[in-house]
């Protein structure tokens, strides 16, 4: 089973990421961001502890990177608690 993404919204631009029917972040479209590259997604974990280097807050430059980072950093503290999803 793979992270699934569920609007908050109607925009597109606020999701829930999910595992199974838990919601484990929040992925967002930084409305009023200034940094210069234009459209830039952040997420939070909510979880607080994770494997090291585990980061609950982070960025990315566009949607599909960040489900990326995401799906990789969740694959990662899957590894670290000894779980799998199934």
């Amino acid at each position: 089973m793979t992270l699934t993404y569920r609007d908050r919204g109607t925009s597109g631009t606020q999701l829930d990421v999910l595992s199974g029917t838990i919601v484990v972040c929040s992925l967002r479209k930084a409305m009023m961001s200034t940094d210069v590259r234009g459209e830039v997604w952040e997420w939070t974990w909510y979880v607080d502890k994770g494997p090291p280097g585990f980061q609950i807050h982070g960025r990315a430059d566009t949607k599909p990177e960040a489900q990326a980072m995401l799906a990789s950093i969740w694959q990662a503290w899957l590894d670290a608690a000894g779980l799998t999803e199934r």
